[in-house]
């Protein structure tokens, strides 16, 4: 469970954090592709599109569940 809130309240964090006064979107674009290289990024959304289109069936993750949700909460920082 604790697992759970875990993930969850980094989305909430986010969330919270690009509505801040200070929040550079610029610098967190920078950072983000700084981070992913574009191949990483094409597999990483691949992975966490086959649960909606493939019905949950598993494709070879390069990351870890974690590192996952860091990886679309990165992503959704940039919508």
């Amino acid at each position: 469970m604790k697992r759970i809130l875990a993930l969850q309240f980094a989305f909430d964090w986010m969330i919270y954090d690009v509505h801040k006064v200070d929040y550079d979107s610029i610098k967190e674009i920078e950072t983000f592709w700084n981070r992913y290289a574009l191949n990483t990024i094409s597999a990483n959304i691949l992975v966490l599109l086959s649960a909606y289109v493939d019905d949950g069936v598993e494709r070879r993750q390069l990351l870890k569940d974690e590192e996952m949700q860091e990886f679309a909460i990165a992503v959704y920082r940039q919508s």
